[in-house]
């Protein structure tokens, strides 16, 4: 996404509002036009010399219509008139331009601004435990491509979605993928989006695409969910043997109580994607849920939390029950879609 700041001279207040509309009737190129005051100035009705900020997807488009209603003196990038990138955190950047990145940027956008700005401080974690993050790895630049191609695919438009939350990402599903539940047999056969890693095989991810065939297939269903986990970073540990193991948040309190802080800030981060806070589902009835279910008492984020076996669980002991436990989750997540 490149986005481009434009200072203009127009001749009159309705050249300015001409073009305000020409913006919203454009929303596919275009995000904002913010009008800023010249030289103390409010815009008013008469002509006076007013300084905007175009925030746009093509800049070759937006210069097609520009001088038609105001004299272009100037253009820049975002990042050189405030030192801010969309692309990046905008934390301290002006209330203007953080109104734009939460009204105007898609669903994918939200994702995948959030992916890039994951990060969890490892002094924090208990000695033995680490972090694995996909997004800053030695992988980060293949998974940062096929993650921005599977979120733009599914997730390019301004819809609610229901959060769908599992545990921690495992190490052969995002930790490999950058996109939960997915591992990169289900990204290429199902997804049809190659990637250029060794073959990996989760099991969880097999139950969960059952579950999105169901519903018709990746497009229906992400169009109505959005999956992660309470922890949207992995964690691992050497067993006795001294292989690595995926580990869950929960199981070690000292762990529980080092990420709650970051798990907290990731789910009001996801919400404000435009998620939608009547429900939200739970994959695991046992501590999982138990741990969700408390933290949202605690904040008051979703109007109820709905369990549901985890993924995990159905493939390692209840496989011959698969197509049992497959209809039981699009009866329980269908629920959110009969409201509309």
């Amino acid at each position: 996404m490149h986005l481009y700041t434009v200072i203009g001279c127009f001749r009159s207040h309705s050249d300015f509002q001409s073009l305000q509309q020409q913006l919203e009737n454009s929303k596919k190129r275009f995000i904002k036009l913010i009008p800023i005051q010249a030289d103390g100035k409010n815009i008013g009705n008469e002509i006076i010399r007013v300084v905007p900020h175009v925030i746009s997807y093509d800049f070759n488009e937006l210069m097609k219509i520009l001088p038609n209603c105001c004299d272009v003196s100037q253009t820049t990038t975002i990042a050189e008139t405030y030192g801010v990138d969309f692309r990046h955190p905008v934390a301290n950047c002006p209330d203007q331009l953080s109104e734009i990145d939460s009204i105007y940027m898609t669903f994918a956008d939200h994702i995948l601004h959030f992916n890039e700005s994951l990060d969890l401080d490892s002094s924090l974690l208990p000695d033995g435990i680490t972090v694995m993050n996909p997004f800053r790895g030695v992988h980060s630049e293949i998974i940062r491509k096929v993650t921005t191609q599977f979120y733009q695919k599914f997730y390019s438009d301004h819809d609610p979605r229901h959060l769908v939350l599992g545990i921690n990402p495992g190490r052969f599903g995002a930790g490999v993928t950058g996109v939960p539940f997915t591992d990169t047999k289900r990204m290429k056969e199902i997804c049809d989006i190659d990637i250029a890693i060794a073959p990996t095989h989760e099991p969880s991810s097999v139950f969960v695409y059952e579950v999105v065939d169901a519903f018709g297939g990746p497009a229906p269903f992400y169009r109505n969910f959005y999956i992660n986990s309470v922890s949207p970073l992995g964690f691992t540990r050497l067993n006795e043997k001294g292989n690595e193991v995926n580990y869950n948040f929960y199981d070690d309190c000292e762990l529980q109580e080092a990420v709650t802080p970051f798990i907290i800030d990731c789910i009001e981060r996801q919400i404000g994607f435009g998620a939608s806070t009547d429900r939200c589902y739970c994959m695991g009835r046992g501590k999982n849920f138990k741990y969700l279910n408390a933290l949202n008492r605690q904040q008051g984020w979703f109007g109820e939390v709905i369990p549901l076996d985890h993924p995990r669980f159905v493939v390692q002991y209840r496989s011959k029950r698969m197509p049992e436990y497959v209809q039981s989750y699009v009866s329980a997540l269908y629920q959110s879609i009969q409201q509309f």
